[in-house]
């Protein structure tokens, strides 16, 4: 991208719009991470009915394993990180 600095250009302000989508700001949040997880959402929608709930998602992910994590501590981490990056909550959905 000629004549843009490439930290301005992908920066993204934390207003209420992006922070009540689930965009979280700092040097640790998902996005920072540049990571899609798109091997841990695949399993998980396989595993899922497509009217599960939030509660669903998390019980599947921490509780059963859906993801095929080794140990809590990551089957939770891995929850965090797949629900900031796509919600995982059909109640955030507008119809």
């Amino acid at each position: 991208m000629m004549g843009r600095d490439s930290a301005s250009w992908t920066s993204l302000d934390a207003t209420p719009g992006a922070t009540s989508a689930g965009l979280r700001f700092g040097d640790q949040g998902t996005q920072s991470s540049r990571t899609i997880m798109l091997t841990g959402l695949t399993d998980l929608l396989a595993a899922m009915p497509a009217s599960a709930s939030r509660a669903d998602y998390a019980s599947a992910i921490v509780q059963d394993n859906a993801v095929g994590k080794s140990t809590v501590s990551n089957r939770r981490l891995t929850y965090r990180r797949l629900h900031e990056l796509y919600g995982l909550d059909p109640a955030i959905v507008d119809p």
